[in-house]
């Protein structure tokens, strides 16, 4: 009887190492899985930030060509007027 109670506390004794094993290693992930989170999120944060300024800088210059347009449609007769008139 006391054979059995020693083999069965050895049995439930390497059970608890492996489960204080496993939760060593799980414990282990989910901090490795936390960081990962966090540098995640700061990349994503940043890159917003990234895709913020680029849209604000297309903007700026989708207005500058917009504008560069609207002159040379003002230009191009003017210039096509004087050619007419240098041709004669």
């Amino acid at each position: 009887m006391i054979d059995k109670l020693y083999d069965g506390n050895a049995r439930l004794s390497e059970e608890v190492c492996q489960l204080r094993r496993r939760k060593d290693i799980e414990f282990g992930r989910r901090h490795f899985a936390e960081e990962e989170i966090c540098r995640l999120q700061s990349n994503q944060q940043r890159l917003e930030e990234q895709v913020r300024n680029s849209t604000e800088e297309a903007a700026y210059f989708r207005g500058i060509v917009e504008r560069c347009f609207c002159g040379l449609d003002k230009v191009l007769p003017v210039l096509e007027e004087l050619k007419k008139d240098t041709s004669y």
